[in-house]
């Protein structure tokens, strides 16, 4: 997992994602849990789960 600004992250040109907001408590928990329900759902098309984690603060929010 990589600590980001949101400068860092205005500047992600042209890369996929995905942002949860308000994560509070054990951010390896959500991304579990994540990990998980795209599982479950079959979206992980090759099997593999996201490891390419960022998280950034904005407005007093854990992203």
């Amino acid at each position: 997992m990589k600590t980001i600004t949101t400068e860092e992250l205005r500047n992600m040109s042209y890369q996929e994602g995905l942002i949860l907001q308000g994560c509070g408590g054990d951010l390896q928990k959500w991304i579990d849990g994540i990990n998980g329900i795209l599982r479950e759902q079959g979206i992980f098309l090759d099997g593999k789960p996201l490891k390419n984690v960022a998280v950034f603060q904005h407005e007093g929010f854990t992203n």
